[in-house]
């Protein structure tokens, strides 16, 4: 397990597991009695359920101007097809963004939609930039209503990546974020080195059947 939460606040937690620390993944905290559980509906005015020509129209309102860059391409499972989106920027990521947005197949429906910043020879800098986003987009999610066992911090994500924040609403639907190409601490101290390119993806998923499509 690779550090994360302990008794510390969140971005201080966050901060250790980017740099120096020791804690592990926990449960998110129980929303307050006066404070309703988040529903995850789809991304921006693109909601789960829309066909194609209802997500291009969404996607007009949401980026205006760049919204005639989506394109169409090929999903590796047949069960699934794609809209991209290029972005030349997107808060609070870094640099340029890609939107993927994920129809199954059969019902043209949307299911899912990957939110993805991303830089191929980084820098320290660009590991630091991207880090600090997807602390910001954890901490986000993380203040919004979830049930004490639906939210957890700090999954482990292969020996250079981390899930930040996962939650699942009332309705199974899901958002994740996690970071990929980061330094981390493992608990027994030792610093794994951050290699290859660093990766910052955020994606809500309608069901957790959904989990996982790039």
């Amino acid at each position: 397990m690779f550090s994360l939460l302990r008794k510390t606040s969140f971005a201080m937690a966050m901060l250790c597991v980017l740099a120096p620390g020791a804690a592990q993944a926990q449960n998110g905290p129980a929303a307050p009695a006066d404070k309703p559980l988040h529903d995850i509906t789809g991304f921006r005015s693109a909601r789960f359920g829309m066909n194609e020509d209802q997500v291009r129209a969404a996607a007009a309102r949401d980026f205006k101007d760049h919204a005639a860059l989506m394109q169409p391409a090929r999903h590796p499972d047949p069960r699934y097809s794609l809209l991209v989106l290029p972005l030349p920027s997107l808060e609070p990521g870094p640099g340029a963004a890609g939107v993927t947005y994920i129809f199954a197949a059969r019902e043209h429906k949307l299911v899912q939609v990957n939110v993805l910043w991303s830089t191929d020879k980084p820098g320290d800098a660009d590991r630091a930039r991207m880090s600090t986003a997807g602390m910001q987009l954890a901490e986000y999610f993380r203040a919004l209503g979830w049930r004490p066992d639906a939210a957890t911090m700090g999954v482990p994500l292969g020996p250079n990546g981390l899930v930040l924040f996962s939650g699942i609403d009332p309705h199974k639907a899901m958002v994740e974020v996690s970071v990929t190409g980061v330094s981390l601490r493992g608990r027994d101290g030792k610093v794994i080195p951050a290699e290859g390119p660093v990766k910052l993806r955020v994606a809500y998923m309608s069901d957790l059947g959904a989990a996982g499509q790039k």
